[in-house]
């Protein structure tokens, strides 16, 4: 696991503690379920949704400074571009390990100064 999230990252994108603090935690508030969305398109063999879902989540990821989870996403993606998701429940594994780790981050009612140390 890398890092969960780069503070100085989020700061550089957004330049405002107050709209990071709106904005951050709205991630979580999607009842979006990225990890099942990503095994069922790997399971079905669906390269294409497997894209779409790994690619989404990587810009979702990214625009909140959670490098590690965008960085896992790309690789997916990528991968499956290449026409292969061989090693997609690897990544997928991945993903759902550095999703928890955000959502875990983002529980903590401090979790911006957890960030600023990270």
């Amino acid at each position: 696991m890398g890092k969960t999230l780069d503070w100085q990252d989020l700061m550089d994108r957004l330049g405002d503690e107050e709209l990071i603090t709106e904005i951050v935690p709205d991630f979580l508030s999607h009842d979006i379920d990225y990890v099942g969305n990503l095994k069922a398109a790997a399971g079905a063999g669906d390269v294409e949704m497997v894209i779409k879902h790994a690619h989404s989540l990587k810009g979702a990821s990214a625009s909140i400074g959670a490098v590690s989870l965008a960085e896992a996403s790309r690789e997916l993606e990528m991968q499956a571009k290449a026409g292969s998701i061989d090693n997609a429940e690897l990544l997928i594994d991945q993903i759902q390990a550095e999703l928890t780790a955000l959502t875990e981050l983002l529980s903590q009612s401090d979790w911006m100064d957890r960030a600023k140390l990270l």
